[in-house]
């Protein structure tokens, strides 16, 4: 039985049509498939490529556990078909599905840019069965593009690890939990990775400005893993300008941030930021959505109701791509990003069981490995209130790139340690 798939997926935007090649790990194809999207209807199709929104506005109070459910199922028989999907379905050993996306990013194919939002691993053969993602499937997306100019900084065998939490909030913005969210980041560092790892990690917030995030940059010689939590505008970073105001920042310029300061790129980025997964530019939504009803795009009848296109400012930031995979193009190995919106319960919890499992655990778990424990923590009743969380969540954050981005952990004492007590010196807080 194989525990590395790729799906290949060949994607037509004028015909609406994907071919899914599934093979192992030698390359071999074990099961192949052509979907034609005007065969699947439109709502479902609302519910493939916009998840979240498809279950806000279409879709009842108290029904969206088996909206969810049916969406599966949809992906699962009608997108991936029963000879792909029983051959991912078969084992419950853990095992990597390698999603691979050529032409996502084109400007002009709109089809691959949605598949990249479908959420794979809650793909199911019925409404009452395990999802994929609950029978251990790993799922990463990869997108074929030119290898990078730029390279992530090394780590070696015995150098402290350096991880910088970005906390950006402008004056003004819908407050989230930053304040509980660092807290028990901190708790987490200080308890359960700094007594046996040698990592420090960096706080920066409080008006997180491009001028202080880039020499926070320099001043420590770049971080290995760099976590940012704040709001996100499909492609777009919000932080703060020196006055205050609120300053939007691309996933473009966020790169050049990080080659200007010393080309130090990272090797693992979190984005716990709405959107930030998104590659599918915002201009063409309505038109993908209009041809698939068999309407005119860029006309009046095209806008797949009012309510909704206004809902999901269809307008906002065209012409751009994810932050997430600029970010990759650019030559960060790993990013974990978010599909949709997510909600600030989930984005906390999250953060904590991924980096638990990633540094704290006795075997420190691989990137792709962390996020999946996290997200079935998560699911854990016993471990969390499910009743916090939206049933879109769990389908939200995503990994893009490599599950393996070179973050060899040292063990012993971190330097964040005084050994004189053996208790944690306070984490700095920029």
């Amino acid at each position: 039985m194989s525990t590395h798939f790729d799906l290949l997926i060949a994607a037509d935007h004028p015909s609406r049509r994907a071919e899914f090649s599934l093979c192992d790990a030698a390359g071999v194809q074990l099961a192949y498939r052509q979907t034609a999207f005007a065969n699947v209807s439109v709502s479902h199709q609302q519910g493939l490529f916009d998840l979240r929104d498809y279950l806000r506005l279409y879709v009842e109070a108290g029904k969206q556990g088996a909206a969810v459910a049916e969406i599966g199922v949809c992906i699962a028989e009608q997108v991936l078909g029963p000879e792909i999907f029983t051959k991912l379905w078969a084992s419950q050993a853990q095992r990597t599905l390698r999603i691979r996306l050529p032409g996502a990013g084109d400007t002009g194919n709109h089809l691959a840019a949605a598949l990249a939002r479908v959420p794979w691993e809650i793909a199911r053969p019925r409404a009452d069965a395990q999802t994929l993602g609950e029978r251990n499937l790993v799922v990463r997306v990869v997108h074929d593009m030119p290898a990078p100019a730029s390279t992530p900084i090394e780590l070696a065998p015995d150098e402290v690890l350096r991880v910088l939490f970005v906390f950006a909030e402008a004056r003004g913005s819908r407050p989230l939990g930053a304040r509980r969210e660092r807290r028990q980041l901190l708790a987490l560092f200080a308890q359960e990775i700094y007594p046996q790892r040698r990592i420090v990690a960096h706080f920066l917030t409080h008006g997180v400005t491009r001028e202080r995030l880039a020499a926070q940059i320099q001043e420590n010689g770049g971080y290995h893993i760099v976590h940012w939590s704040g709001h996100g505008h499909r492609n777009r970073l919000e932080l703060c300008r020196p006055g205050g105001a609120s300053d939007r920042l691309s996933g473009q310029e966020l790169l050049d941030l990080f080659n200007d300061a010393g080309g130090f790129l990272p090797r693992l980025f979190f984005l716990s930021a709405c959107h930030s997964g998104d590659i599918l530019r915002v201009q063409d939504w309505n038109d993908f959505l209009a041809v698939a009803q068999g309407k005119e795009p860029g006309t009046k009848e095209a806008d797949t109701r009012e309510a909704h296109s206004r809902d999901l400012a269809l307008d906002e930031q065209p012409g751009y791509t994810g932050t997430a995979h600029a970010l990759l193009q650019g030559g960060v190995p790993s990013v974990v990003a978010m599909r949709y919106a997510v909600g600030d319960d989930y984005a906390r919890e999250a953060a904590v069981e991924f980096y638990r499992a990633l540094l704290a655990h006795a075997q420190p778990k691989n990137v792709a490995a962390a996020l999946t424990l996290a997200r079935q923590a998560l699911l854990d009743g016993k471990k969390h209130d499910p009743a916090r969380f939206s049933v879109c969540d769990h389908a939200t954050p995503v990994l893009y790139g490599d599950e393996q981005p070179g973050l060899s952990l040292a063990q012993g004492r971190s330097p964040g340690m005084d050994p004189a007590i053996a208790t944690p010196v306070r984490i700095p807080e920029y």
